[in-house]
């Protein structure tokens, strides 16, 4: 009997210890994860316009050529061609390398175009810094009628001269529909050119129209006081530039500078991992936050055409 109650009692203090051990992991996760702020904007617009813009888009489009659609649901309005792996896997005597190519190609054309996006996204923000316009609710708004034509514009791109161009071309080397002789690398290299050339375009259009609409309606606005520091000696200053900017946000929410080297990102996005996976960090702040970790990785690698 005494060693019986010796034996519960080793088990009652282990099962102490146990329970005394695991929260005080949960404390120190907390307090970890209270110590690394994650960037933080007074109010991002743009996330929010983000979602909006995204849940009002179709997201599937038809390939007339081929029969079936393909899925654009992330943001701007990319793909990971899931749907059209699986149509060419139906394909009979299709190899699967010649598919796993096929996709890898077409990653690679829409990492150039989002190359492209992000090239005359920047310079459209900076139009929108010219304008002075202070950062705040009505403005934000405002500006961002004007970004979504030229979202509105890239999805138009992506259809027309990607996915009934390019997709077509790459597509036709698993399905063979198109018997015609054709010259696959000039309609790649023509419609990716048409496509940045469209984007420069469109960025000249919309600036010229927001300034002449700013010139008419000028009282409407809150504008930044010339006492102000500029957006040079004040780093800190919110400017349209630096909250619309979707890649430099998915590089501060890693916590790096977009110089950063291949290698090393993905070391830091590692790093970030450990600390706050859910099955390293029980903290439902830590889950949340490492869901954005994720959405800003996955489009710095798709920018960067990394696996």
């Amino acid at each position: 009997m005494e060693n019986f109650i010796i034996i519960i009692g080793i088990f009652l203090t282990a099962f102490i210890a146990l329970a005394i051990g695991t929260i005080v992991l949960i404390k120190k996760n907390k307090i970890r994860f209270a110590e690394r702020q994650e960037p933080t904007i007074e109010i991002n617009y743009f996330e929010n316009n983000k979602k909006i813009w995204l849940f009002n888009t179709k997201t599937t489009v038809m390939i007339d050529t081929y029969k079936f659609s393909e899925v654009f649901d992330q943001f701007p309005f990319l793909s990971d061609f899931q749907e059209s792996k699986a149509m060419m896997l139906k394909k009979r005597g299709a190899s699967s390398t010649k598919i796993d190519k096929v996709v890898e190609d077409l990653l690679t054309h829409q990492s150039v175009i989002l190359r492209h996006f992000q090239k005359s996204s920047t310079k459209l923000l900076k139009g929108f810094d010219k304008t002075k316009l202070k950062y705040n609710y009505q403005n934000a708004n405002y500006l961002l009628k004007f970004y979504n034509v030229f979202l509105n514009t890239y999805k138009e791109q992506i259809i027309k001269n990607f996915v009934n161009k390019i997709m077509v071309v790459e597509l036709n080397e698993i399905f063979q529909n198109i018997t015609i002789n054709y010259n696959k690398q000039e309609i790649i290299k023509k419609n990716l050119d048409r496509i940045e050339l469209a984007l420069e375009e469109a960025v000249g259009v919309i600036l010229k129209k927001l300034y002449e609409d700013l010139s008419i309606n000028e009282e409407e606005f809150i504008y930044l006081k010339e006492s102000d520091q500029s957006t040079n000696d004040n780093p800190n200053m919110n400017t349209y530039g630096k909250n619309f900017d979707q890649f430099e946000l998915a590089y501060q929410v890693l916590g790096v500078d977009s110089s950063i080297d291949d290698a090393s990102l993905k070391k830091a996005y590692r790093k970030l991992a450990m600390e706050y996976h859910p099955d390293k960090n029980p903290d439902l702040k830590a889950n949340e936050y490492m869901s954005k970790i994720n959405q800003a990785y996955d489009l710095i690698l798709k920018v960067r055409n990394l696996k």
